[in-house]
């Protein structure tokens, strides 16, 4: 009952707030782990060895103090602390409360740990760290704010959640060999809250290298794991739609397409097939770099369903990526007569009702669409094949929603290529399929960084080249919070000062007709410069544009920054994407933009990536509602993820107890 209302065990207010931080078990105080580690078990330094700001300890007896009251009503304490040497020290306390007024007397012997600058007066220490000199010395775990607890009050509720026992061994002794040490969970948790006074450990722990670390992390894992092989284990028991077709359907789908499939789309293709005519659901996750030909997958999945008199869904997070599936399956399905029906937010009244009829019918086989397809799940038929493309991109709700349908076959597809580390972490309850090669015709595209000051100079440039540019804004309108470039100003600035590039506007405040007819105008050559967001940055395919200019490219991550370089390149002209960024912008991140120039593989940038920001960031799991690692990182405990995998199939086999105690521990409410 402790570990499951452990915040009720705790002084009213200080429950309150782990109650209101999500922390209302013991497990959830105890994984919320130190930021950093304090000394306070190394000898104090004499003042007469003080170096200037350098971070010291330091021992002494309080002999004056003083209480300033500014103008501001701000108060401001300065006490003068003596060390056995006689040598003084001023230290400054701001925000003062009454509490610590009284707590700061003349005659106090106390530590200080603090900065120290050499000013006017001497040496000072602006609003040091205190500890009683009566109190041993000893290394303390610093941990995060969490509103108005101290640090003091922080370690007394992570020393009464690790007295409970609540953090038992959950793994067996059996998987010792997978873990990768004896240390067990228990010793590894205390020994990160409560370390040892021995610099080589305390540098171990900062560093993230210790064996301690390793071991929670290898637990973190296996929970994923245990979940998502779970997961697969009862799609697999599912008798799913059966799709027929005929020996030679390779042949017969190939007819309907304009070009011939690349090698790596052939084999995703019978890899798509193969597992649609079994009897457990397709559950696979296709991938692959911009412009690598995923849509013609989906086409193929799309087209076998139609064959056997089913239906397929497509859903896609953009009204322009949605309209964009539709154009391309409606030219390749027109000689085999399968018919398409597109449902958008935009798509109502008669129309709408005429393409759900058309649906339920059987006249028509395939719905492509936006979320808004859920909301008419109950109308239309059952899906024998349900396809998402930026599967990351849904929430989890409206990703539950569509798959009631257990039976149905499932393909994710994403164009953004997921690092091998963490689709071997987070999508372990799929099959996957890589393209990793282009179509004839796709070119490299150069890519320059330009700093935002020489903006007029890159506009001049592409009117005086004739180009045909997209230009990529961090917002769409002025903001007086910060100078980044928007969607409105640019558009004014290119209409007046450079009308033969007829500018046009994209973004997502416009309407689907809007949008529509912006990116039409820029296809057919009426417009040369797209002034956009984000938004473009899946579902436009605008062939002869040549140049791709991203301002502020320095806010976005590089993955995004490649699939916005995809955008071009793809008419069989060279194409160009201009990085422009902010003036101030540091050495580190500037290194960090250069690595598009040199790397052109989006798996390759995808791995960089998953380095820089975290799996989390990258994948934005709030959002796609995949479960985050708290400790773990996919894209540095590369060697424990295959032993994760390998330990979750045995506790699944042989001890189903454990398996559950373990994931409840680390995912709770978040494993479904």
């Amino acid at each position: 009952m402790a570990d499951y209302y452990f915040w009720q065990t705790m002084p009213t207010t200080i429950g309150h707030i782990l109650k209101n931080a999500g922390l209302l078990r013991a497990d959830d105080v105890l994984l919320r782990t130190p930021s950093r580690y304090e000394d306070w078990q190394t000898p104090p330094q004499p003042m007469s060895c003080f170096k200037n700001k350098e971070t010291v300890l330091v021992e002494g007896e309080i002999i004056d103090t003083q209480l300033q009251n500014w103008r501001s009503g701000r108060s401001q304490l300065l006490i003068h602390v003596a060390d056995a040497n006689e040598d003084v020290l001023i230290a400054r306390f701001f925000n003062t409360t009454p509490g610590l007024i009284k707590s700061l007397f003349v005659g106090r012997k106390l530590r200080l740990r603090g900065v120290v600058k050499l000013g006017r007066s001497g040496w000072e220490m602006a609003h040091p760290k205190i500890q009683s000199t009566a109190a041993p010395g000893k290394m303390l775990a610093v941990y995060s704010a969490l509103e108005t607890l101290t640090q003091p009050q922080q370690r007394q509720v992570v020393e009464k959640a690790l007295a409970e026992a609540a953090w038992q061994e959950t793994v067996p002794a059996d998987l010792r060999q997978f873990r990768g040490g004896d240390i067990s969970s228990q010793e590894a948790m205390e020994l990160i809250h409560l370390p040892p006074a021995d610099e080589s450990v305390i540098k171990e722990l900062e560093e993230g290298t210790h064996n301690a670390w390793r071991r929670l992390r290898f637990d973190e894992l296996l929970a994923h794991q245990i979940i998502l092989r779970a997961q697969y284990r009862r799609r697999n028991k599912i008798i799913a739609h059966q799709i027929s077709l005929p020996p030679k359907w390779e042949a017969e789908f190939s007819e309907l397409l304009p070009f011939t499939l690349t090698a790596a789309q052939a084999k995703a293709t019978k890899a798509v097939i193969k597992d649609m005519q079994q009897q457990r659901p397709m559950n696979r996750l296709l991938q692959g770099d911009v412009g690598s030909g995923k849509t013609v997958i989906a086409a193929c999945a799309c087209w076998a369903a139609a064959k056997s008199g089913q239906m397929a869904i497509i859903m896609a997070p953009t009204d322009i990526l949605a309209r964009q599936h539709y154009k391309t399956l409606t030219d390749y399905f027109r000689p085999a007569s399968i018919e398409c029906e597109l449902l958008t937010g935009a798509i109502r009244g008669a129309k709408r009702h005429s393409a759900i009829d058309r649906l339920r019918m059987g006249l028509s086989r395939v719905a492509i669409g936006t979320h808004a397809l859920l909301y008419e799940e109950k109308n239309l038929p059952q899906a024998a094949v349900i396809i998402i493309d930026e599967q990351h991109r849904f929430g989890v709700e409206q990703r539950r929603t569509l798959f009631t349908n257990d039976k149905a076959h499932q393909l994710m597809m994403s164009a953004t290529p997921i690092p091998r580390t963490l689709a071997m972490s987070m999508f372990a309850n799929m099959d996957i399929s890589v393209l990793n090669e282009l179509p004839p015709g796709r070119q490299k595209v150069s890519t320059i960084l330009v700093p935002c000051e020489r903006r007029n100079e890159v506009l001049r440039r592409i009117e005086q080249q004739n180009g045909t540019a997209y230009w990529v804004c961090p917002r769409i309108d002025e903001s007086d919070k910060n100078e980044l470039q928007d969607v409105s100003s640019l558009l004014e600035q290119a209409q007046s000062n450079h009308p033969t590039l007829s500018p046009t506007v994209l973004h997502g405040r416009m309407s689907s007709v809007e949008k529509q007819k912006a990116i039409d105008d820029f296809r057919e050559g009426k417009t040369r410069l797209l002034v956009a967001t984000t938004v473009i940055e899946v579902g436009v395919d605008v062939p002869q544009a040549d140049v791709m200019v991203i301002d502020h490219a320095e806010r976005m991550g590089l993955s995004q920054l490649h699939q916005l370089r995809g955008r071009v390149g793809r008419g069989g002209k060279d194409g160009t994407c201009i990085l422009l960024y902010a003036d101030n912008l540091s050495e580190k991140a500037k290194a960090r933009l250069k690595l598009l120039r040199e790397i052109h593989d989006g798996f390759k940038i995808a791995e960089h990536d998953l380095r820089l920001r975290g799996p989390g960031e990258w994948l934005g799991t709030r959002q796609s509602g995949l479960p985050g690692f708290r400790i773990a990182h996919p894209g540095r405990d590369i060697d424990l993820i295959s032993a994760a995998t390998e330990a979750a199939e045995w506790l699944l086999d042989n001890d189903r107890p454990s398996a559950a105690k373990l994931a409840r521990r680390w995912l709770r409410g978040r494993a479904r």
